[in-house]
């Protein structure tokens, strides 16, 4: 199926052109299957080929538009629903304006929709010789099991109208990580996160057609400064305003884990995991499970060796830092000589 779809224009205007070519409609090479399978396809299904098959000739998808005239074009992929037996680089090779360029797209990740290759409209000369290419070859064959290919619609199309807001961002901050949440920005496709690093330079930590960003990769003791941009291929719009997430404090709110106990000269040598809120570990040793667990060290290392210890007994450790100690403790260990 070829979709050649544009708009009425004036004396002034060329008419947008959008120019979608799906897999029935694309050339195919080698041994190819088609499928319904996995929800979110364009059209009727999709084209799949498992990567460590054999096939008599080069497994190659060819996707040629008739480029009505010389400009800027977008080019995007329809792919359906993600699924682990797929590939997340597959190469896709744009031959256009006399040259090459190349992209890598992961197939894993959620389908059922437009997904731009690159950030910006690429130049086409409109010489009838321009086109994306899929040659499976490119993928690294699997050491076991099964891995598919897939291809499904591809759309050419002049560039949206340019993005002129900025997006409006909240930030939420807890002890674990940092939320970065907006609202739909008009003509945006994707957005581009940054946060600004040790140096104090801004670096792209995301780039992604969600609305929303959690961050996992933060230290509750330092305050992050955050920005986003809104994109489409027209380019990026105005940069939204520093939104900033200042330090938490507070003694160290998560368990100790990994407690472990091994013997060292016929005594309890414990080992722990390190924990990022953490400049200390306390360390309490009962007689009894259920006893009373007195302080015998504090130590800023995650290791210890009891040479006090008697016959039995049992352990746990607590965090601390200079705001106070953790409410909750360890698993408990048991020492027996």
């Amino acid at each position: 199926m070829i979709l050649v779809a544009t708009t009425p224009h004036s004396m002034d205007a060329a008419a947008p052109v959008e120019i979608i070519i799906d897999d029935a409609a694309a050339t195919f090479t080698g041994t190819w299957s088609t499928s319904s399978f996995q929800k979110g396809y364009y059209g009727t299904g999709y084209h799949n080929t498992d990567r460590g098959a054999i096939s008599a000739n080069a497994r190659v998808a060819t996707w040629k538009p008739t480029i009505p005239a010389a400009g800027k074009y977008t080019v995007s992929l329809w792919l359906p629903s993600g699924s682990g037996d797929r590939y997340n680089a597959v190469k896709f090779r744009l031959h256009h304006n006399g040259g090459i360029t190349e992209f890598l797209v992961d197939q894993t990740v959620t389908g059922g929709q437009w997904r731009q290759l690159g950030r910006i409209a690429l130049d086409f000369d409109g010489s009838g010789n321009e086109y994306l290419e899929l040659r499976v070859e490119d993928v690294p064959a699997p050491s076991s099991g099964n891995r598919y290919v897939i291809a499904d619609a591809v759309r050419f199309a002049t560039p949206p109208p340019p993005i002129t807001t900025a997006p409006d961002v909240r930030i939420t901050r807890d002890r674990n990580y940092v939320e970065l949440l907006w609202a739909p920005v008009e003509h945006a496709e994707s957005y581009s996160v940054t946060r600004r690093d040790d140096t104090g330079a801004l670096v792209e930590v995301a780039y992604a057609s969600s609305r929303g960003y959690l961050d996992l990769a933060v230290d509750s003791s330092v305050s992050r400064d955050y920005q986003v941009t809104a994109y489409n291929g027209s380019g990026p719009g105005p940069a939204g305003g520093i939104v900033s997430a200042s330090a938490v404090t507070g003694a160290p709110l998560q368990a100790v884990q990994g407690l472990t106990l091994t013997a060292d000269g016929g005594k309890p040598r414990l080992s722990w995991q390190p924990q990022r809120d953490a400049t200390t570990f306390s360390v309490y040793r009962a007689n009894h499970s259920a006893g009373n667990f007195k302080l015998v060290a504090r130590i800023s290392g995650t290791d210890y060796t009891d040479t006090g210890a008697g016959g039995e007994a049992y352990y746990i450790v607590r965090a601390v830092n200079s705001l106070g100690e953790s409410a909750l403790s360890s698993w408990q260990a048991n020492w027996k000589a």
